[in-house]
């Protein structure tokens, strides 16, 4: 189910690119890595600042498990446990705050991202363009290619999600299912088969 999950999305997205002009869809990739780029620099600040003494923290706190570990390729992603002078509490702390960036530099990513194809969309709407009618040699090619980064990031994205609930309890059956899905096996192997990769991303 997973699996179909993201392959809707990554076919939506392509679809969804690919009828944009050549310009338009490298505008549409250089926002993705933007917009993830914005995410890691402003997660710390933004967790720090506004979630790290909240509600929702404390709640975390109570429902993060202490005896889930990285899988597969979320173990290049997820830092190394502290070993020494660590009790309980502290771990747990620092456990908390380690899925609580995940999830938030992922949906901050996401919202990055919204508010580039709003702002998009709209200017789209008010300001009246002519028609793309230039043909330019190898665009259609460029433009299936970019919605096929596009959609692949997204869903990539969506799967490091999912994989990252499985630290918090009410959410592990949802996990469990996003652990085993063809997706995650098949990315874990791609990571194994290309180091440089791998390294990239950790």
């Amino acid at each position: 189910m997973i699996d179909l999950c993201l392959f809707v999305e990554v076919c939506w997205v392509w679809l969804w690119i690919r009828t944009k002009s050549a310009e338009r869809a490298l505008l549409y990739m250089a926002a993705i890595l933007t917009s993830m780029y914005v995410a890691l620099h402003l997660t710390p600040w933004f967790v720090r600042t506004f979630i790290q003494t909240g509600a929702a923290f404390s709640w975390l706190l109570r429902e993060i498990s202490l005896n889930t570990h990285a899988v597969g390729w979320m173990q290049h992603i997820v830092p190394p446990v502290p070993t020494s002078g660590v009790d309980a509490s502290t771990y747990s702390r620092w456990l908390s705050l380690q899925v609580l960036h995940t999830l938030v530099t992922i949906l901050m990513a996401w919202a990055v991202f919204m508010v580039f194809v709003a702002a998009d969309s709209l200017a789209e709407a008010v300001w009246d363009e002519p028609e793309h009618v230039q043909y330019v040699v190898g665009e259609r090619m460029f433009r299936n290619l970019a919605g096929m980064f596009a959609g692949l990031w997204i869903a990539a994205t969506t799967l490091s999600l999912l994989v990252t609930l499985d630290w918090i309890q009410p959410f592990q059956p949802v996990a469990e299912h996003a652990i085993r899905s063809l997706s995650y096996q098949g990315l874990d192997m791609i990571l194994r088969a290309i180091p440089g990769l791998r390294v990239m991303i950790s």
